[in-house]
C-alpha cells in the first residue's frame, strides 16, 4: 500500500494487515480491506460498513455509525453514504451536513455536486456548505465539466458532449462522442467515434478536421498523432507478427503539421528530457526537433542506443545526397533463406532437454517488489533473467506478494559452480541454486491463492528460442502440449504446492533481511527495477570489484541450429525499386530492345564490366504473350535456367532479376509462377547456390511474389 507499507493478508476469507517485519498490526477480522491509503486512511469493511484504521493500525472510524460508503478525504472532509443518503463527515465519521442528499458526486477542485431531496442540484464545499446551481431544478445534462470563459462541456442524455453557458444554453454546434474531462494546455481530446479521435479548444472549436487512432496529447503546444498505414486499395498494412502499421506525425495545437504523417515509429528520444524526437520510415532513421528542424541518419535498430540515439552522435547525421542515395534503394519486401529446417528434429531435442528425466525440480523465488503481474507474466511469456539471481528450494509459506516456482533441470547449483575445474579461486556469492542472467522462461501459469501470486515457469534454452524465432516457430503453451509433453501435471504440482504451504509456519529464514534482500529483484528486471530485454548479456559479473566465473550458468547445452538444418543454400528476396540501384553481383532484363545484336529466344548474353552497382548484365529474350500458343512459359522458363546455369558456371554470390515476361504482356500470375517456381528448382536442388532478388517497380506485383513462394516453400 502506497503510503502505509502494509500487506493485506487473508486466513479463512477474513482480511488483516502485516508491516514491513510481517508482523500482524491489523487482525484478521474483516471482510474487506481497500487498498488504497493515500489520504492517511485504510478503510476496512464489515459486510457493507465502511469503518478506518490510520497509518499505524489504529481504529478510526468505528463500523457502530453504519456507513456504506467512504470517499477520499479532502481538507478533513469527505463524501459518505448512510441509509441511501449522501452527508460530508470528517475523519472520525462526524456528518457535518447530515445525510440529507440524494446523490453526491466525487470531489472536485470546486467542492461537491450533490441533489437534495426535493431535486435541487448544487455545490457544496469541503465545509459543507451549500449552494444552489443556476437554472431549474432538472438539470438537463448527466454531468457538467469545469467552465472555462464561461463555456463548460456539458453531457446530453442523448450520450453527446456538447458546450453550453452557465444558464445551460448550448453554444454552438459541437459535438462528441466522447472527451477528456480536463483542459489540458487549452485543448481538450476528443472523439467522434471509438479510434477517431482529435482535440478541440474551451468551446468545443475542433482544431483539425483530421481524426486519430489514438487520443492526442499536447505537451508545449505540440502533439505526436497517429493513424493505421493503408495500402492503395484502402486495407490496413501489417507488420511482422501481424500488428499494424502506423504513420506517425507532429501537429501543432492550431491544427497544422510541424512534421507530416509519414514516419512509421515516432516518440520520444530522450523521455526524461522530451526536447526532440526519435522517428523511423522505410528509408532512415531521425531526430525531429520543436522548431522544425531534422536530422538525417543511417537507419538503426530503435533498440541499438537508450536513448534512441545520444547527442554526442547528432554531428554523425548524413547530408541530403546520401539520404536521396538510401531512398532510391530498393525496399526489400521479403526475404527467404531456402534452408530446409527439420522441424520434428527440433521438437524432439526440446523435449529431451525440458523434460530430460521426467521428474521436475523445483526451486522457489519471492518478492514484493510493485509488478503488474497480469501485463508482465501473462501465460505464454518468454522473460530472461537480466542478472543472476539465488534461488532455492526451501522456502515453505509464502511472506510476499509474489512467489515464483521454477520447473527446470539445467540450474546450476552453488556448489557444482566451485568445484567447476576451472572456477578456481574464484567469488561464488550465492548459497544456495543459481539461475544465471541469460536463464529463459516460459510462464505456465499465474495463479493467485489468498494473497499471494504464484507464477509458474519453466526453463527454456535461449538457443531453441532463437532458432524459433528464425524458423517462424512460435514457441507458446499450446505449441509444447502439441509438440513435446503434456504440461498440466507440472502447473497442477505448482498449484497444490502453494496449497499446501499456506498452511504451514513461516520458514524463518524467509524473513532476514538478508534473504528478502537477496530475493527482491523479481526475475525478468534489472536491478533498478527496468524490464530487461530478451537479448542475451555476455558479462564477467563482478562482487566487490572481485570477478567470479559466470560462463557456467550462461551455457544452455542445446544443439546449435545447424544440426537442424537438412540443407544450407542462399535466400530468395522480393524487392521493390528500380532495378539501376539494385546491388548484385549479375542483373538480368530483357535485352531485346537494348542489345545490338539479335539474340535467340529463350537464351541470353553476357555483357561484362559494366561497373557499380551491379559487374555483369544477362540480356534475356523471350518473345511477346500470345495467349500461351507460342511456347511463351517454356522459352521464358528456359531464359531463367540459362541465367542459373551461367551464375553458377561464374560463381556469382548473387544474381538479380526483373520480373520478366510483364512488359511483353504475360499475365501475372504466369511470370511471377514461372519465375519463382524455376527459382526454387535451382536453389533447393544446389544448382545455384548464391542468392536471388527480385526486383520490382510497381507494389502490387511484390504481395504476389511473395505469395507465390510461400505456397511453392
Amino acid at each position: 500500500m502506497n503510503r502505509s507499507g502494509f500487506e493485506i493478508v487473508c486466513q479463512d476469507g477474513k482480511y488483516g494487515l502485516l508491516d514491513d517485519n510481517g508482523n500482524l498490526v491489523v487482525p484478521r477480522i474483516y471482510d474487506k480491506i481497500l487498498d488504497y491509503d493515500d489520504d492517511g486512511y485504510i478503510r476496512v469493511l464489515k459486510g457493507e460498513v465502511y469503518g478506518t484504521v490510520d497509518l499505524k493500525g489504529k481504529p478510526v472510524i468505528p463500523h457502530s455509525l453504519g456507513i456504506t460508503h467512504l470517499g477520499v478525504f479532502h481538507k478533513g472532509t469527505a463524501r459518505a453514504r448512510k441509509d441511501g443518503l449522501w452527508g460530508l463527515v470528517d475523519v472520525h465519521g462526524n456528518c457535518l451536513t447530515g445525510y440529507v442528499y440524494k446523490d453526491m458526486g466525487a470531489h472536485r477542485s470546486f467542492g461537491y455536486r450533490v441533489i437534495t431531496k426535493d431535486n435541487d442540484y448544487g455545490i457544496i464545499d469541503e465545509k459543507g456548505n451549500f449552494k444552489k446551481s443556476v437554472g431549474t431544478k432538472h438539470s438537463p445534462f448527466q454531468s457538467i465539466r469545469v467552465f472555462h470563459d464561461g463555456v463548460a462541456p456539458a453531457y446530453t442524455y442523448q450520450m453527446k458532449w456538447i458546450f453550453i453557458d452557465k444558464d445551460y444554453k448550448r453554444v454552438n454546434d459541437y459535438e462528441y462522442w466522447s472527451m477528456d474531462s480536463v483542459l489540458r494546455n487549452g485543448i481538450y481530446t476528443v472523439a467522434y467515434a471509438p479510434n477517431q479521435y482529435s482535440a478541440a479548444k474551451f468551446d468545443g472549436t475542433p482544431i483539425t478536421t483530421d481524426t486519430f487512432d489514438y487520443p492526442l496529447h499536447f505537451e508545449y503546444g505540440l502533439s505526436r498523432c497517429c493513424k493505421k498505414h493503408l495500402d492503395s486499395e484502402g486495407k490496413e498494412v501489417t507488420i511482422e507478427g501481424g500488428q499494424p502499421m502506423y504513420d506517425y506525425g507532429i501537429i501543432k495545437d492550431n491544427g497544422e503539421y510541424l512534421f507530416p504523417m509519414e514516419y512509421h515509429f515516432l516518440d520520444w528520444n530522450n523521455p526524461k528530457t522530451k526536447d526532440c524526437w526519435y522517428a523511423e520510415d522505410d528509408y532512415a532513421s531521425y531526430i525531429l526537433f520543436p522548431n522544425g528542424e531534422k536530422l538525417i541518419f543511417y537507419k538503426c535498430p530503435s533498440h541499438k542506443y537508450q536513448p534512441y540515439i545520444p547527442k554526442e552522435l547528432f554531428n554523425h547525421h548524413i547530408t541530403q545526397e546520401q539520404f536521396e542515395a538510401i531512398k532510391n534503394t530498393p525496399k526489400v519486401a521479403f526475404t527467404h533463406a531456402v534452408k530446409q529446417f527439420d522441424r520434428f528434429l527440433f521438437f524432439y531435442k526440446l523435449k529431451d532437454w525440458i523434460d530430460a528425466w521426467h521428474d521436475f525440480d523445483f526451486y522457489y523465488r519471492d518478492t514484493d517488489a510493485p509488478v503488474d503481474v497480469e501485463k508482465m507474466y501473462r501465460v505464454g511469456k518468454i522473460v530472461r533473467c537480466g542478472s543472476d539471481m539465488e534461488l532455492t528450494h526451501k522456502l515453505l509459506r509464502p511472506v510476499h506478494k509474489i512467489r515464483f516456482i521454477i520447473a527446470s533441470h539445467h540450474i546450476a547449483s552453488a556448489e557444482d559452480l566451485k568445484e567447476h575445474d576451472d572456477a578456481g579461486e574464484a567469488v561464488v556469492p550465492f548459497e544456495e541454486s543459481i539461475a544465471g542472467q541469460n536463464t529463459y522462461f516460459m510462464v505456465l501459469d499465474n495463479y493467485r491463492y489468498g494473497a499471494t501470486t504464484q507464477i509458474l515457469l519453466l526453463q527454456l534454452p535461449y538457443t531453441a528460442l532463437q532458432i524459433a524465432k528464425d524458423f517462424k516457430i512460435r514457441l507458446s503453451p499450446t505449441t509444447l502440449k502439441k509438440e513435446c509433453f503434456d504440461y498440466e501435471d507440472i502447473i497442477k504440482t505448482a498449484r497444490t504446492d502453494l496449497q499446501t504451504k499456506m498452511t504451514e509456519p513461516v520458514h524463518g529464514h524467509s524473513l532476514s533481511a538478508v534473504w528478502t534482500a537477496k530475493m527482491h529483484q523479481p526475475i525478468g528486471f534489472d536491478s533498478n527495477a527496468r524490464k530487461v530485454t530478451l537479448r542475451p548479456e555476455y558479462i564477467v559479473a563482478k562482487v566487490r570489484n572481485e570477478e567470479y566465473v559466470n560462463f557456467f550458468i550462461n551455457y544452455d547445452g542445446f544443439p546449435e541450429r545447424e544440426e537442424f538444418l537438412k540443407d544450407n543454400q542462399g535466400k530468395i528476396q522480393i524487392v521493390i525499386g528500380h532495378v539501376r540501384y539494385l546491388k548484385t553481383d549479375a542483373i538480368v532484363i530483357n535485352g531485346d530492345a537494348d542489345s545490338e545484336v539479335p539474340i535467340k529466344p529463350g537464351t541470353w548474353r553476357l555483357v561484362e564490366e559494366i561497373g557499380e552497382p551491379y559487374d555483369y548484365q544477362l540480356l534475356a529474350s523471350y518473345p511477346e504473350w500470345q495467349e500461351g500458343k507460342a511456347n511463351e512459359k517454356r522459352l521464358l522458363q528456359s531464359c531463367y535456367r540459362s541465367a542459373f546455369k551461367i551464375a553458377q558456371e561464374n560463381k556469382f554470390d548473387s544474381i538479380g532479376f526483373t520480373c520478366l515476361g510483364l512488359d511483353k504482356g504475360y499475365p501475372t500470375e504466369v511470370a511471377v509462377n514461372i519465375a519463382v517456381q524455376t527459382t526454387l528448382e535451382y536453389m533447393t536442388t544446389g544448382k545455384f547456390d548464391g542468392d536471388v532478388v527480385f526486383c520490382v517497380e510497381s507494389e502490387d506485383v511484390a504481395p504476389k511474389f511473395i505469395k507465390e513462394i510461400k505456397k511453392l516453400i
